[in-house]
């Protein structure tokens, strides 16, 4: 995913790397009620989707059994080309284009996704975008991770460890992270869809062990170095390093810090092996392009 106007954060190669190897993925819960939703009123098979923001192309690959054709969108040549690398399905194109600008013909996508990506976007004229290149009942699907957090069994570690992370995240990033990001804080509650028929599904990180739903709980299991890498592939990270090149290795104190905190979990077990959870809560947007209309409907539903 990358910026689609002003200044790009995710335009390296070396960060388009990091992206790809420390990002984590959805679950499949995500993409079956995107279909879901697309299915009431499209009858596969279908025929194109359209995945904007797709950074190395994570969420465009998990669209290619069920369309004809699936095509990737970045601005940024970096992520596309990480992409074109690692994608061996080939029904997969990828262009270099905007989300203000969508590199598409009127009235010609089923589906357009953004994963991820929304808030780097200008959201009204990507909107905009949409409605004019998807087919009449065609969707539009933005979804996003909001902020992840470490878990354990052990309610006293697992306590230390997101202490530490959101130091991390909220306190040595905090002042680095764009303002664009804001819309991730809130799980996207202030986006307005500005279609008729439209969806919103937020799983609650609070809510995450009291539910049996755990089709949009997104739970890696990981290792402290896992969880560093993530932090590395942050755009308020790399601006931090950018600014401050002597201060590089900074996330080494916090790596001691987070390797004494775990120990205790699993005694005999290297520290750095010790395994716990990654957990980040999952809203997901849906919007119907109307089957009468080639202008989206701006109804005030304030």
């Amino acid at each position: 995913m990358a910026f689609s106007s002003g200044p790009c954060l995710f335009e390296s190669a070396a960060h388009a790397k990091l992206y790809l190897k420390f990002r984590p993925t959805y679950p499949t819960g995500v993409l079956d009620k995107i279909l879901s939703f697309l299915s009431e009123k499209v009858s596969p098979p279908f025929e194109v989707a359209m995945d904007i923001g797709c950074g190395s192309g994570q969420g465009t690959r998990y669209l290619t059994p069920h369309f004809r054709e699936v095509v990737g969108v970045d601005v940024s040549d970096g992520q596309l080309q990480e992409a074109q690398k690692i994608t061996k399905e080939e029904n997969i194109v990828y262009r270099q284009g905007s989300a203000e600008e969508i590199p598409a013909t009127d009235d010609s996508i089923d589906l357009v996704t953004s994963a991820q990506s929304l808030h780097w976007f200008n959201i009204e004229r990507f909107f905009s975008e949409c409605n004019r290149v998807l087919k009449p009942k065609g969707c539009v699907a933005a979804y996003s991770g909001g902020v992840p957090l470490p878990c354990t069994p052990n309610k006293e570690i697992q306590g230390l460890m997101q202490e530490q992370f959101k130091q991390i995240y909220f306190g040595l990033l905090g002042p680095y992270w764009d303002k664009r990001r804001t819309p991730i804080y809130n799980l996207y509650r202030d986006v307005h869809l500005p279609f008729k028929e439209y969806k919103r599904f937020v799983q609650n990180f609070y809510l995450l062990f009291l539910t049996r739903d755990t089709s949009l709980i997104r739970k890696h299991i990981v290792r402290v170095d896992d969880m560093l890498g993530y932090i590395m592939s942050l755009s308020s990270y790399q601006v931090y390093v950018r600014k401050f090149p002597e201060k590089a290795d900074v996330l080494s104190d916090y790596r001691k810090r987070f390797l004494d905190i775990l120990q205790p979990l699993s005694p005999s077990t290297p520290a750095e092996e010790i395994e716990f959870d990654f957990v980040c809560p999952i809203v997901i947007l849906l919007g119907r392009k109307d089957e009468n209309s080639s202008e989206i409907d701006r109804v005030n539903r304030s």
